[in-house]
């Protein structure tokens, strides 16, 4: 998504525009070399909550990949 962030934003905005959709965070970067940052992932949590409202938002842990290049500590502080 680095690159893509209009687009993907674009995107998401139609899908929260669906009543019945909600969205499940997790996994940030974690395939992306190099890892995202904590400001990167915060910039797409910040995205998502603003586009879908805290009732249809929530956030996967994706353990154990998360902690190939973060804490959980530095993982949830992104949020």
């Amino acid at each position: 998504l680095r690159g893509q962030f209009d687009e993907w934003r674009a995107g998401i905005a139609a899908l929260a525009a669906l009543p019945n959709v909600a969205v499940k965070m997790g996994g940030f970067g974690c395939y992306d070399r190099p890892h995202w940052t904590q400001a990167e992932v915060t910039t797409y949590v910040r995205a998502c909550v603003d586009a879908f409202g805290v009732d249809r938002a929530m956030f996967a842990s994706n353990l154990p990949v998360d902690l190939v290049d973060v804490t959980p500590q530095e993982r949830y502080g992104s949020f």
